[in-house]
C-alpha cells in the first residue's frame, strides 16, 4: 500500500508523519533535522513510500537534497499555499503541521517548488558573502576617511587603505 510521508522542519527536530492511502496515520515521530536521520526514519517504509513532502524553506534545503540522494521521491511545497492549507487546521503544532502536509501529499493538494541544485546554492552563497564583504570594506574605508578628514588629513581619490 502506498504511504505518504511529510516533515515539518524545525531547527533541531523535525516532526514526521507517515500516512497510508486511506488517510490513516502509520507513524508519527520526531527526528533530528539531519538528512541521515530523516532517511533512517523512513528506511523501514522505503518500499511503500509514494511521496515525501517538505515545506520549502532554508531549513528544508539540505533535507531535500539528502532525501533525493537517498532515492526518495521528495517534493518541496510552496510555503504560502501550505500555510493557507494548514491554517484551516485546529491546533498549530509541528505534529499537526506534519499531518497536514502528509494529507496534502496524499490528496495531491500541493504546489511544488523548484529546488535549486547544490552547486547553484553554493555559487549564490559565495556571491552573497562577497557582496557583504565589499559593502563592509567600503563602509570601513569611508569611516576611516571621515575620521582622518576630521583631524585635517585628506586622502586623495582612489587612495587605498595603506595611507
Amino acid at each position: 500500500m502506498t504511504k505518504y510521508a511529510a516533515f515539518d522542519v524545525s531547527v533541531n527536530d523535525s516532526a514526521l508523519c507517515i500516512m497510508d492511502a486511506d488517510g490513516n496515520i502509520v507513524e508519527e515521530t520526531k527526528v533530528a533535522s539531519e538528512a541521515d536521520a530523516v532517511a533512517e526514519a523512513l528506511r523501514q517504509h522505503r518500499s511503500d513510500i509514494g511521496l515525501v513532502g517538505l515545506e520549502a524553506g532554508p531549513m528544508s534545503q539540505h533535507l531535500f537534497d539528502g532525501l533525493a540522494e537517498a532515492g526518495y521521491p521528495v517534493v518541496s511545497c510552496e510555503t504560502r499555499h501550505t500555510k493557507a492549507f494548514l491554517k484551516a487546521r485546529r491546533n498549530k503544532t509541528d505534529r499537526n503541521d506534519a499531518k497536514g502536509i502528509a494529507q496534502m501529499m496524499r490528496t495531491g493538494l500541493y504546489q511544488e517548488v523548484h529546488v535549486k541544485t547544490r552547486a547553484s546554492q553554493e555559487i549564490r552563497t559565495q556571491l552573497g558573502a562577497r557582496k557583504t564583504l565589499q559593502r563592509q570594506m567600503l563602509d570601513l574605508q569611508n569611516s576611516i576617511r571621515g575620521l582622518l578628514l576630521y583631524r585635517g588629513a585628506r586622502c586623495q581619490d582612489g587612495c587605498p587603505l595603506g595611507w
